[in-house]
């Protein structure tokens, strides 16, 4: 864990995310109405703690009197909390920052920053064919990244390969395994969150029913959460990418299937503590070709890159998902013609998920930033067109490359938000 003390700040016995401001507890959310307990003293000083150190973190270095300001905590109370946390080693000093001549004067505010190498999170999104990691330090500094193919596609040799990779990482970036508050995993397919299980992934066998979390957790005995991968590129997106900014957004993940996520306020959209909206099998014809999940006419039949790739002619030589890049390139003008009826059919499917979810914008992401494009232009110019759109202004259809990296750093988001009690996908 964290340096000395770590456990003091460990998430044991906490029912939900408690904020203590201006004199009285306020609950924000909870697992169920019989796991609110009464308060004790140690629960409003661990709340407290949590909420001073997830502000020093956010922040750009941040003053006692700041934090007084921003929290409602009484002076005598921050100042307690901030000698603790420095003493546990969690915050240090950092230099004064530079004051405008506008400023009044005085003396300049001591103003504390975390410190980096406190603790560390571990991420990590896999599918069919890759897996990638992320350590990220306190401060949220990238300090190891690596993306590798899959080896084998079975659900053992899978799992080896992630603690070979983890162990590798951790020992190459020379993080010691007590310092990691947590491992973060973006997984394939439908995801039991309560439970840490692999509902089912097809595409890698003996992925059904798997719990990934005990088989990781036992191996390396630090908390594992687990997601949906699709969650975690589009919260990585809301967080670091294209889509910051944003109130809300529904993501298109193109891959060997179409996976997605609806995102409101940078949260998830979850049902029965299991990830929802899968949006590679909503049907946008019922007579249209087979998907491997047994309907027909799914978005997943369409779009997954097998899909973009088998409809293209013969005759442009595009052999897989890899070529379609330097094809649109050169303007190959059989790839562009394909790809632009693909863009057709995905603006059936955010046709109808503007209509259920009204997102404030979708955001298309693909290995290939030149595909994304393609779909997304058309997709967007034919919903600004369509009279069976609700009257609103034309919703954005963002195009996102698919960045490995950025995944990994979004996976251990789930782990350094749980870890700060603070709010997490």
């Amino acid at each position: 864990m964290c340096k000395e003390a770590a456990p003091a700040l460990s998430l044991s016995g906490t029912a939900g995310v408690i904020l203590w401001t201006k004199g009285r507890p306020v609950v924000k959310s909870v697992s169920s109405a019989s796991a609110i307990r009464p308060l004790r003293g140690a629960d409003v000083r661990e709340t407290n703690e949590k909420l001073v150190l997830r502000l020093i973190r956010q922040g750009d270095g941040l003053s006692q009197s700041e934090v007084a300001q921003r929290t409602g905590l009484k002076p005598p109370t921050v100042f307690r909390i901030f000698a603790n946390l420095e003493e546990r080693k969690l915050v240090r000093l950092a230099p004064a920052r530079q004051r405008g001549t506008g400023e009044k004067k005085g003396r300049r505010p001591v103003v504390y920053t975390v410190d980096p190498d406190a603790c560390f999170a571990v991420g990590v999104d896999f599918w069919s064919r890759q897996m990638s990691i992320a350590i990220v330090d306190f401060s949220g500094a990238l300090r190891c990244r690596n993306v590798v193919p899959v080896e084998r596609a079975d659900a053992e040799s899978v799992v080896s390969q992630m603690i070979g990779i983890i162990r590798s990482c951790l020992s190459g970036a020379k993080v010691p395994l007590k310092r990691v508050v947590g491992i973060g995993i973006g997984c394939p397919g439908m995801v039991d969150l309560e439970e840490g299980v692999i509902l089912r992934y097809t595409r890698i066998e003996g992925m059904v029913g798997f719990p990934i979390r005990e088989r990781i957790a036992r191996e390396f005995r630090v908390p594992v959460r687990v997601h949906n991968n699709g969650a975690v590129v589009a919260a990585s997106e809301y967080r670091y990418g294209i889509a910051r900014g944003l109130d809300s957004l529904a993501m298109v993940l193109i891959r060997s299937g179409v996976g997605g996520a609806f995102l409101d306020g940078g949260r998830p959209f979850v049902s029965h503590r299991q990830t929802a909206v899968e949006i590679g099998h909503l049907s946008v014809d019922r007579n249209g070709p087979s998907c491997q999940c047994g309907a027909r006419g799914c978005l997943e039949a369409y779009l997954s890159e097998e899909a973009l790739v088998a409809d293209i002619p013969s005759a442009a030589g595009i052999g897989s998902f890899d070529d379609l890049g330097e094809a649109l390139r050169l303007g190959n003008p059989d790839v562009t013609a394909s790809l632009e009826a693909k863009g057709a059919v995905l603006a059936l499917g955010l046709r109808s998920l503007l209509r259920l979810l009204n997102p404030g914008a979708f955001v298309v992401v693909s290995r290939c930033q030149a595909v994304s494009d393609v779909l997304s232009r058309t997709a967007a110019a034919i919903l600004a067109h369509d009279r069976h759109v609700p009257n609103r202004p034309p919703v954005a259809v963002l195009p996102r490359e698919y960045d490995p990296v950025t995944a990994g750093r979004g996976a251990s988001d789930l782990v350094m938000d749980a870890w700060l009690g603070g709010e997490s996908p």
